[in-house]
């Protein structure tokens, strides 16, 4: 799926019917505004995986307001 996501983010959140709304946060791995928007950190722990942030990435990510 990574490599899919990667290729053609677009096609995957349509397949897995991911509200459009959603997409440019996704994309852009904006974990602390999915976060505040109640979406739970282990799904986020996965999206970090799938756009190739690392584990330290992450924590400052999930952390910091302006993600």
């Amino acid at each position: 799926m990574r490599e899919r996501f990667i290729k053609d983010p677009d096609s995957v959140m349509r397949e897995y019917g991911i509200d459009p709304r959603y997409w440019p946060l996704l994309k852009e791995g904006r974990l602390h505004t999915l976060y505040k928007m109640g979406v739970h950190q282990l799904l986020l722990y996965h999206l970090a995986h799938v756009l190739g942030i690392k584990r330290d990435e992450y924590v400052r990510r999930i952390n910091s307001p302006e993600f």
